[in-house]
């Protein structure tokens, strides 16, 4: 459902602009993030992944499968550099998704588990639970 929000001071007031449907499998949906007239969610269950939602045409689709080769199960979402960024909790890496071309390339991970600074082929995480930019 798009909503509308407005805060007043007081308190934060919404109004419903339009419903938006996805796959009634979706039972979770963990991040959202609105880059270019799309908005992206990270989604959990067996019908989990990557789902793009074009605002103007309210189309959905699914953009990447959870454990499948580019993305074993995603969580968190975040927007950098024109990209979706989001942590694949189950590869323990930090990936990013290009929506022109629709390709997936490691950020940051060994794919191992671990809580070990270095660049980014060496880092690795454990427990990871968001993205931020500073």
């Amino acid at each position: 459902m798009q909503l509308e929000l407005e805060y007043n001071g007081v308190a934060i007031i919404s109004s419903r602009l339009r419903q938006i449907n996805y796959s009634n499998d979706v039972t979770s949906v963990e991040s959202l993030y609105v880059l270019r007239q799309s908005a992206y969610l990270a989604a959990t269950s067996a019908a989990g992944g990557l789902y793009g939602c074009n605002l103007d045409s309210v189309n959905v689709e699914r953009l990447l499968r959870n454990s499948s080769d580019s993305c074993k199960e995603i969580r968190r979402l975040y927007g950098y550099e024109g990209n979706i960024v989001f942590t694949d909790n189950k590869d323990q890496k930090v990936k990013t998704f290009n929506p022109l071309s629709a390709t997936v390339e490691t950020l940051l991970g060994t794919g191992h588990e671990g809580t070990v600074d270095g660049t980014e082929e060496s880092c690795s995480f454990t427990q990871f639970h968001a993205i931020c930019s500073l």
